[in-house]
């Protein structure tokens, strides 16, 4: 866990975050973000474009099938 404090940037607030969260959630100054709260916790959850986990899941599977022997392999 780390705490932050809000930055003030042209009458708001803003919320910094390290390069490496940045790189773990996959976002950068293009992302799109949804903010909720239940009146306590604020929650950002980055929007991801459409069908982007389906491709994901494609490329996973397809490179399971190639190298799965050679892992296999690797593995004992």
């Amino acid at each position: 866990m780390t705490t932050r404090k809000l930055v003030s940037v042209n009458g708001g607030l803003a919320l910094m975050l390290d390069a490496g969260v940045l790189q773990i959630l996959d976002i950068d100054e293009t992302s799109v973000m949804r903010l909720s709260t239940d009146g306590d916790c604020l929650v950002v959850t980055p929007i991801r474009a459409k069908g982007r986990r389906q491709r994901y899941d494609q490329s996973l599977e397809s490179i399971v099938n190639e190298y799965d022997t050679m892992l296999s392999e690797m593995a004992e």
